[in-house]
């Protein structure tokens, strides 16, 4: 957890008062002390669970009594839920800085679900986002106070949820709509998804990459069914003003870059090259049939620059992310193929896992192997299912799938050992 004394090491640091050396000097000696007089990892499971144990207690206590509780009981209900959990955290603060973490997140999430209950109790003008809002508001407050990264966490996944919900009421049922939400998340989460690089690898950044990587591929999918929902829109369909259209994409693309400029520094231009092709994924229409073999590739592509992004930064999660989505794209790019009989694609994808092979040889990266191993044997199998079983009969073509597993299997398990002891060999 990131201690107060980072940040001025850090200006030190940036200002020269300070070498590398020193500053690693000092970061070895108060982690030793942490390690020395700090709290064992059963404590702090112990709390976490505690905390997230108590606010259910709570919440389901208040529930339980809420048709007793007079409007104003409920009010003062709703302010102490708040309230102690935050005075806790600041009172144990001192001492137990990772528990007063805890209470404090809990306090936060206390915050959320008071706010709605208010405006159910004074029966208040429903506008939803408006709590998202002050929900947002109030763990950017928090982080502002102690710098948690929970708070921080907090209030990278409030943001947005707020930003979102102000658009789907302003702009429902308007044409192109969804496009703008589809791509900025896109483009946010690849922003989170590059939070860690090089030597920024703190626990914050962390989560954001796991939040990143989880949330780029759903908003992948949203992106192009959005982009597909646009296209279907009759002709006579509402669609965005000019002054909704400009608001909304320079908020969709303009908040990524500014939190990637926050983030990255100068790196920044990384993810504004990762701006254009969400652009362009979104200009895609995938009810077209060429079309839609254009997307799969331009995926394809994606993913192998969010493989290359891991490397040149030594980020292995973005490298594994990069070579999962790279099997995706392959099996609809195999799924496309089989559908339209083509077999230019199966000898591109076959082309396009050797070359995935080749990189990983290359690059001493045993998990770009078995990717292109694994996209390898995924195009033999859509070829013998679309092309060879239906030209033989039951019998022969179960007696050739038989054959393709057992020796074909043993063959890719061959090589792909050979290859990675090869690699292995060289690093020694």
């Amino acid at each position: 957890m990131p201690k107060k004394w980072e940040s001025t090491l850090e200006r030190w640091r940036n200002a020269g008062l300070l070498d590398p050396a020193a500053v690693d000097r000092i970061r070895t000696y108060e982690a030793e002390q942490e390690r020395a007089l700090g709290i064992r990892w059963p404590v702090l499971i112990a709390w976490s669970l505690g905390g997230v144990l108590l606010a259910a207690g709570v919440l389901l206590f208040v529930g339980a009594h809420w048709d007793e509780i007079s409007p104003a009981g409920r009010f003062a209900i709703v302010l102490l839920m708040v309230g102690v959990f935050h005075v806790g955290g600041a009172v144990v603060a001192e001492r137990f800085n990772a528990l007063a973490a805890i209470l404090h997140a809990v306090g936060t999430v206390a915050l959320g679900a008071g706010i709605f209950i208010t405006g159910q109790i004074f029966n208040l003008q429903e506008h939803w986002p408006g709590g998202l809002m002050m929900w947002a508001l109030g763990a950017w407050l928090a982080w502002g106070l102690r710098r948690d990264w929970i708070q921080a966490f907090f209030a990278a996944v409030l943001t947005p949820a707020w930003l979102v919900g102000e658009w789907a009421v302003a702009t429902e049922g308007l044409r192109g709509a969804e496009r703008v939400v589809g791509e900025g998340l896109l483009l946010l989460s690849l922003t989170y998804l590059s939070a860690v690089f090089l030597e920024r690898r703190d626990l914050l950044r962390r989560l954001l990459v796991y939040l990143g990587a989880i949330a780029v591929i759903v908003c992948a999918f949203f992106t192009i069914f959005a982009s597909a929902e646009s296209w279907r829109y009759p002709s006579d369909t509402i669609t965005l003003t000019t002054f909704q259209g400009v608001l909304g994409w320079a908020v969709a693309l303009g908040a990524p870059l500014a939190a990637a400029w926050w983030l990255r520094g100068p790196l920044a231009w990384r993810n504004v090259v990762a701006a254009v092709w969400v652009m362009v994924l979104g200009l895609l229409n995938p009810n077209d049939t060429v079309q839609l073999f254009v997307l799969e590739v331009w995926c394809a592509l994606g993913s192998m620059a969010v493989v290359l992004w891991g490397v040149y930064e030594d980020h292995r999660e973005r490298v594994h992310l990069g070579l999962l989505t790279l099997l995706v794209s392959f099996g609809f790019l195999l799924g496309w193929a089989d559908q339209e009989k083509n077999l230019l694609v199966y000898l591109l994808c076959a082309v396009g896992s050797v070359g995935v092979v080749v990189w990983g040889v290359r690059a001493a990266r045993p998990e770009g192997i078995n990717a292109g191993v694994a996209c390898f044997a995924l195009t033999v199998g859509f070829f013998y299912f679309s092309e060879v079983i239906d030209k033989l009969g039951r019998s022969a073509s179960l007696i050739g799938l038989g054959v393709l597993f057992l020796v074909g299997g043993w063959l890719l398990e061959r090589t792909r050992r050979k290859l990675v002891a090869g690699i292995e060999r060289g690093a020694q």
